[in-house]
């Protein structure tokens, strides 16, 4: 049996199963445990009436038994077998799970057939007119407001922009894949601008901008912030800048702190604040009485300042010195409003901030939340579109959620070659879930036989080209161009796969891999490679596969005094450095693998550095994989694999492999 219940702190009446929380959260499923009235009305002696509940709703106040029993009863209807239950009594709840974002995802597969992108969604090949982008019209001016952006950058937001705003009624999907280090969050940033400022935008215009994680929304909310800064410094003064209204929406313990003066939490505070120092003018009075605080505080910190140490004076002075900052704090603030008269003020404040938002930036799950529903979803077609950056890295239902406003218009923005969506079960990877979206639309239209509608970013500005060759032409079919904006590091090699000889992994009892052998020779190149290239203090990260691996990086980095990021390949996706080491651990005469065998994850690994990228592993175990194979013949061929010998590892050795002579040529 499941009820929909409502939590309520009965000041201790309410026991919870869990010692670090007062009760289960809300979104928990619990058991509920009810002491069991006899036939006497007495309650019965270890006898509990059990059934499995919803916290819907969270509500904190002390109630009287009356008003306790009249609760339950509205939440839980008196359902058959609850109604012998002593409600009166203490009642325990164990959480048993949080399912209210699997509950989200079952809501968003259910709302797809009230969807006007159900068709395309469902028979993408038989719908590609809605993937169709428009061209754009013959002479069309470059103009100035995208100069930042490469041809393929300003050709995609001008074309992707025009099917967004061109008939707002026509339902469309546009598809755009964008590979390491081409510009991809800087296109997004120009794509809302040319939504919200274009032709026709004297209509009101909203976007509902998405991602599957905090992290990647806080990033793009980042540089929205900065575009504005920017636009307002181009015209100050000026009435008619346009101007991106932005609120980051979620749990502000959850938002970085870069963008935390956007959240909702923070603006609706500030407004308050705003409101009733304007309702509460300061009278003369109260100014003058002000004034006379300064003085005396002043008189308090200049005494203060002329103490001697051991003074008897002092502690005196500084409490004084703490009362008069708390009564000039009081007299700084304006008139309390509390309970249910500031409450009502702070959801005012949330609906008209939101309302008035053009960009609203949330995550994926996040989006339908019953504060952004109140105030959207009675309203037809409250966003003109809807974006979802990393569009790879979310499951198929993820990407659903948002659609339950009647999104007419979806952007899905990111790179089905790089990390997907975790999926931890088995069964359900096996069922498809672990594929995104993204990478089904791109799949089915590789495979017909029309042109495929999904537009690709080509230009890339991170790795030197060395670095970029391989995947470019693995991963995208060589059609990314190299353009590195950093310089190339002096002396140091771009590019070096490196043969651990002897090196020999070590499963651990409880999971995992490590190899000590390769883990002091990725420590010695981070060391030689820092000293090297010092002039220039480049960044530098250690990426592996294996947390064990990981730890014992960390170790032996503390033991030499090296300051150096070491991550998982999951950890450091969207991330960059100068220089990358990439471990990868592996080393038995069986060929296995593991997780060094996901070409997405190697994908990754290889694209995050912006000078140097050295691959250590044992090429006799990695070169089982056709993937890794292929990169070993590759580096081969272009004189970029150096051997590792049996014996202990030398410094000077190293430094020799890792830089250039003179000439520039390869030293081997």
């Amino acid at each position: 049996m499941y009820l929909h219940i409502c939590m309520v702190d009965m000041g201790g009446s309410l026991i919870s199963a869990r010692r670090d929380a007062t009760h289960p959260e809300l979104g928990a499923l619990v058991v509920v445990d009810l002491p069991q009235r006899t036939q006497q009305g007495v309650p019965a002696r270890r006898a509990f009436v059990q059934a499995f509940a919803y916290v819907e709703h969270l509500k904190r106040q002390a109630l009287g038994s009356a008003q306790l029993r009249q609760l339950h009863a509205a939440a839980c209807g008196n359902r058959e077998g609850l109604a012998e239950g002593h409600w009166d009594l203490p009642v325990k709840m164990s959480s048993v799970s949080y399912i209210r974002s699997d509950l989200r995802l079952f809501s968003s597969v259910r709302q797809l057939g009230e969807s006007p992108l159900l068709h395309a969604l469902l028979d993408p090949v038989r719908w590609q007119d809605v993937y169709r982008l428009p061209e754009l019209p013959t002479g069309l001016p470059a103009g100035t407001e995208h100069a930042a952006l490469n041809a393929t950058q300003r050709d995609i937001v001008l074309r992707v922009a025009r099917a967004v705003t061109d008939r707002p009624d026509r339902p469309s999907i546009s598809v755009i894949r964008g590979p390491p280090g081409t510009g991809k969050t800087r296109l997004v940033v120009s794509l809302v601008k040319q939504i919200l400022f274009s032709a026709g935008a004297e209509q009101d215009r909203r976007v509902l901008l998405c991602a599957p994680s905090n992290a990647a929304v806080d990033e793009v909310a980042k540089r929205l912030l900065e575009e504005r800064a920017v636009l307002t410094r181009r015209t100050p003064g000026s009435p008619n800048v346009p101007e991106i209204r932005v609120v980051r929406f979620g749990r502000r313990s959850q938002i970085a702190d870069a963008v935390a003066r956007i959240s909702l939490d923070e603006l609706v505070d500030a407004n308050v604040k705003q409101l009733l120092k304007k309702q509460v003018p300061q009278s003369a009075s109260c100014s003058h009485e002000m004034a006379q605080m300064k003085m005396r505080i002043r008189t308090i910190e200049e005494k203060l300042q002329k103490l001697k140490p051991g003074d008897g004076d002092e502690h005196e002075l500084r409490a004084a010195l703490r009362d008069l900052i708390e009564q000039r704090r009081g007299l700084q603030q304006p008139a309390a409003v509390e309970g249910q008269d500031l409450q009502r003020l702070k959801e005012k404040q949330r609906d008209q901030l939101l309302k008035g938002a053009t960009v609203i930036a949330t995550t994926l799950a996040s989006s339908v939340a019953q504060l952004l529903t109140n105030v959207f979803q009675s309203r037809p077609s409250p966003f003109t579109c809807c974006i979802v950056d990393e569009a790879g890295q979310c499951t198929e239902p993820d990407v659903l959620i948002p659609l339950e406003y009647g999104i007419k218009k979806l952007v899905l923005v990111g790179d089905p070659a790089q990390l997907p969506p975790t999926v931890v079960s088995e069964t359900a990877q096996q069922y498809g879930l672990a594929r995104p979206l993204l990478k089904r639309l791109y799949q089915l239209f590789l495979a017909s036989k029309e042109t495929s509608p999904v537009v690709m970013l080509t230009d890339q500005y991170r790795m030197q080209p060395d670095i970029c060759r391989w995947p470019a032409r693995y991963f995208y079919g060589d059609r990314l161009r190299s353009l590195p904006v950093a310089a190339p590091l002096p002396r140091l090699r771009s590019y070096l796969v490196l043969d651990v000889c002897g090196a020999r992994e070590t499963s651990h009892a409880n999971g995992g891999f490590s190899n000590e052998k390769e883990a002091t020779l990725v420590v010695k190149l981070s060391e030689i490679a820092l000293r090297v290239a010092k002039s220039r203090a480049p960044s530098i990260g250690i990426i592996t596969p294996y947390r064990k691996q990981r730890q014992l990086l960390l170790d032996k980095l503390k033991q030499r005094a090296l300051s150096v990021d070491v991550q998982t390949v999951d950890g450091f996706q969207g991330q960059e450095r100068d220089i990358v080491v990439l471990s990868c651990v592996r080393s038995n005469g069986a060929g296995s693998l593991g997780f060094v065998d996901d070409r997405r994850r190697l994908n990754v690994a290889l694209t995050r550095a912006r000078c140097c990228l050295y691959v250590c592993g044992h090429l006799g175990t990695l070169k089982a994989d056709q993937v890794w194979s292929h990169l070993i013949q590759d580096a081969r061929e272009r004189r970029m694999v150096v051997t590792v010998p049996n014996e202990a590892i030398c410094d000077q050795f190293l430094e020799s492999r890792l830089c250039s002579d003179t000439s520039g040529s390869v030293v081997n």
